[in-house]
């Protein structure tokens, strides 16, 4: 596999997940304008009945067909069929007790909203599995350009809707274009018309049990701080406790994660080569540590005045839980690259397993802090997790590579050097206005990460996945020139 389309493909999903965060934050600015906030609310109680059961249906056919060797069209089809199966019933089933919902809801409007929502999300279950054979060759090109048309084209159409309709319907509207235009793009970009097939349900079904298992119990272990937020302290923290974790996952969820999705293609070509697989681990581990370092360093130190610029004053008094978010970048990142692992092994279980202890440490970790403030709860979310994370980490590495002391260390060099910057940076010229304040002090970050990045290389210059790294910028550098 080229190295080269890797990083292509690497660069593409990074650039498809700004650009979508971009386009949901404009389109959300517009809409605010537009609609009440009741009318987000209600659609919101729905949505979340759809995305807990689209956590629930997550059968796990997509990591299925990505971790196999070879892959033919009994494959692509019973992915197809098990998809269609699974997750249309589990829609059929919210429909027909949406009354039940909209009652436990006390919002007698929400049952409506909920059927059609269903019906909407029932035409997701025909989209073409056969999308995953250009994930497998790292051929993203058409895949990034239909993602992006697919969003634009309905922030464009929900905006059109709320100027007509001035109501949540406007939402809904939006939910169906995106989902119909989703639909639509996965046939014009790969043309294969899937046929239904149970000759491989059976075995994907049980590679697939344990990530629905771990999907469900990673949902709740990825809510529980929210639900104590909201159980422990009042409402201004719980919504400056969501609006900033938004915003401090965004550099993970659109930059840092979407990197490593094409590394699962380069895993699967060398399990075999255990010397060829430590080497692109390692390479890709300290790659993620670079680009992580003054992400972190940047939301850690200037956390409120970035706050100050992207939500206002009042939300400054909590900026501290940008902190706290941007300091787990590292190891949700590490543990998020050695995750490909566990699928091509087709040890998912391993995954569920992990989610579950968490959950419960957490859960305990809660519980002891409940007459604590703010400050000390945001502290003890960012030490379990990383704690928690850094173990896991530390388990991974052992199993499927075999434990290293310098694999394991070099990526643990800059963790250090973070941790050292941040308690010793200071910011200049606080005088100036916020946004030249957080871009001159946010430059020479990048500056001293660049420097500190350059140094580590230097200190394991000889190792392997160093030498692997220089030579391959210097390609990637020859190449352009």
């Amino acid at each position: 596999m080229s190295v080269h389309r890797l990083i292509r493909s690497s660069s593409l999903l990074a650039a498809e997940g700004l650009l979508q965060r971009l386009a949901g934050l404009i389109s959300t600015l517009v809409l605010a304008r537009l609609l009440m906030p009741e009318d987000f609310g209600l659609v919101t109680m729905a949505l979340l009945v759809i995305w807990f059961s689209q956590t629930f249906t997550q059968t796990g056919v997509k990591f299925y067909l990505l971790s196999i060797q070879t892959i033919d069209s009994e494959d692509i089809n019973s992915a197809f069929t098990l998809n269609m199966l699974f997750r249309g019933s589990v829609y059929i089933l919210i429909a027909l007790f949406a009354s039940y919902v909209a009652d436990l809801y006390d919002a007698p409007d929400i049952a409506e909203v909920l059927i059609v929502l269903c019906v909407i999300n029932l035409i997701t279950c025909f989209d073409n599995p056969s999308l995953v054979l250009l994930q497998r060759q790292n051929k993203y090109e058409r895949v990034v350009a239909m993602s992006i048309i697919v969003k634009v084209l309905r922030v464009v159409i929900t905006i059109i809707a709320a100027f007509q309709l001035r109501n949540h319907w406007a939402l809904v509207v939006g939910h169906a274009a995106g989902s119909l235009c989703n639909l639509i793009g996965s046939y014009l970009i790969y043309p294969y018309l899937p046929k239904l097939s149970l000759s491989r349900v059976k075995k994907q079904f049980s590679f697939s049990i344990w990530i629905l298992m771990q999907s469900l119990v990673g949902y709740c272990r990825d809510q529980l701080d929210v639900l104590f937020t909201g159980f422990y302290f009042g409402k201004a923290e719980l919504g400056a406790y969501n609006n900033i974790k938004f915003i401090g996952n965004i550099p993970l969820l659109n930059l840092i994660i979407p990197m490593t999705s094409p590394v699962i293609n380069n895993f699967r070509d060398r399990i075999e080569d255990k010397e060829s697989m430590r080497l692109r681990v390692d390479a890709s581990l300290l790659v993620l540590s670079f680009v992580i370092l003054p992400l972190f360093l940047t939301l850690g130190i200037l956390h409120e005045e970035i706050i100050l610029l992207v939500l206002g004053p009042n939300w400054t008094q909590y900026s501290a839980s940008l902190v706290a978010f941007s300091s787990m970048f590292f190891f949700r990142a590490y543990v998020g690259l050695l995750t490909n692992l566990v699928m091509i092994h087709n040890e998912v279980k391993r995954l569920f397993t992990y989610d579950l202890i968490s959950l419960m440490i957490f859960a305990i970790a809660f519980f002891l802090i409940r007459e604590e403030s703010f400050v000390v709860f945001l502290m003890t979310v960012a030490v379990v997790e990383n704690l928690l994370r850094f173990v896991f980490f530390i388990y991974l590495y052992s199993r499927y590579i075999g434990f290293s002391i310098k694999g394991v260390l070099k990526p643990l060099v800059s963790v250090v050097f973070a941790a050292i910057g941040f308690i010793i940076y200071r910011p200049i010229a606080p005088e100036w206005n916020t946004f030249m304040f957080i871009l001159v002090n946010g430059l020479v970050i990048l500056f001293g990460s660049l420097s500190i990045s350059t140094l580590i290389l230097l200190l394991f210059r000889k190792e392997p996945d160093v030498q692997y790294i220089v030579n391959l910028s210097k390609n990637i550098l020859s190449r352009k020139s």
